[in-house]
């Protein structure tokens, strides 16, 4: 693939920006790389649209009748002539039209570059040789960042050096990447038969230890009003609660309002975001992450137990006498004892280590999913459909 070199838009200020990256905090500096990736869009003839609230996907790019999913990572070289990334087992989205840019800042030499890669690409770089089977197994369980070494980057062999400001990467969709093979250490868990039989297992305890029946009432409330997850595995119609508080009109005449609350608080309760188009405010897109083979909502952000697979809902289950409480109960409401804190389907004991990011559809068990892109109109801002 051709490489396109020349000056990029941090070459142009770096004056400016470079005491910004070399003395600022994370936030900052993350803020500083989405800016200037998206300058970076706009100069390579892109539509870009960003998020009107906070998301994980950065940027949707779109060129006619395509689309790219951007994730923007930044980060500054350390004394161990190193970058770190923070891309969490859940950034490992599987639709071809899904990228990383990273901004890596050499706060010695005052020197930025953009790497433009794939998630295949980033997860070929993490299960390769190089690096230690430790480091990837705290990266399965979201307790660790990656490091890429600048040798990777700018050496004749290194395996980013063709990603050097190499925007035509985003012309062509990337190969399509699984989680299975780098997110599961089980070999168990690697095999679709036996994977789908655990599925069935846990939804079948799910649904019965999460009935109404077998909770609390205040419980029920909790669970609900902070997941979909529990009504959707026992088939509850989900309504848009957020809709009672409706705007007033007054309040309706307010772009500014409309955008940031109660549109923003529609779609996320469904599971969606909203990008707004830089150039033109008046264009919105709504982006969201369903299961490849039923279309279903996949839930990007719940997590799974590692041992046994199955979701983790926002509550504890006593070890002693085996009832459900609070997530942040320290005595059981039932037998009074100090709560140690299991899984609800395996029962072993609940610590960081063996909480990780959901990896796989919560309706039916597939292990792939893929975005859903499409226009949102002005009136359907006003007056979102349910």
């Amino acid at each position: 693939m051709k490489r396109k070199m020349g000056k990029n838009e941090f070459e142009r200020i770096k004056d400016i920006i470079a005491p910004i990256l070399s003395n600022g905090d994370s936030r900052t500096r993350g803020k500083v790389g989405e800016y200037l990736s998206g300058i970076e869009f706009l100069k390579n003839k892109w539509e870009v649209y960003e998020p009107i609230q906070d998301a994980y996907v950065d940027f949707i790019l779109k060129s006619g009748n395509k689309f790219r999913i951007i994730q923007v990572k930044t980060s500054k070289l350390d004394v161990d002539k190193k970058f770190k990334v923070n891309h969490d087992p859940k950034d490992i989205l599987h639709d071809p039209r899904h990228f990383f840019v990273w901004f890596f800042f050499d706060q010695f030499q005052k020197d930025g570059k953009f790497i433009v890669t794939t998630p295949k690409e980033f997860c070929d770089y993490l299960m390769s040789g190089r690096r230690h089977g430790v480091i990837v197994d705290t990266w399965r369980k979201d307790q660790s960042r990656e490091e890429i070494k600048l040798i990777d980057i700018e050496s004749e062999k290194g395996e980013f050096r063709d990603n050097v400001n190499n925007w035509s990467i985003l012309s062509k969709e990337n190969e399509n990447v699984s989680l299975v093979g780098i997110q599961e250490k089980e070999e168990k868990w690697k095999d679709d038969k036996k994977f789908l039989k655990q599925w069935k297992k846990n939804k079948k305890i799910l649904k019965e230890k999460l009935a109404d029946k077998n909770l609390q009432e205040d419980h029920v409330e909790i669970i609900d009003g902070k997941t979909r997850v529990r009504k959707r595995i026992n088939g509850i119609k989900i309504k848009n609660e957020v809709l009672k508080n409706k705007m007033s009109l007054t309040r309706k005449k307010s772009m500014k309002y409309l955008q940031k609350g109660t549109i923003y608080g529609f779609y996320k309760y469904q599971g969606m975001n909203i990008f707004e188009n830089i150039e033109k405010p008046s264009q919105f897109l709504k982006l969201k992450i369903e299961c490849k083979k039923c279309n279903e909502l996949w839930e990007a952000d719940e997590k799974e137990c590692y041992e046994c697979k199955i979701w983790r809902p926002p509550v504890v289950v006593c070890k002693a006498c085996k009832k459900i409480n609070k997530e942040e109960a320290q005595e059981c409401w039932s037998c009074k004892q100090r709560i140690s804190k299991i899984c609800i389907g395996c029962n072993k004991g609940i610590e960081s280590k063996n909480t990780v990011p959901l990896t796989y559809c919560i309706m039916c068990g597939s292990r792939n999913n893929k975005f859903n892109i499409s226009k949102v109109v002005l009136s359907e801002l006003i007056t979102p459909k349910s």
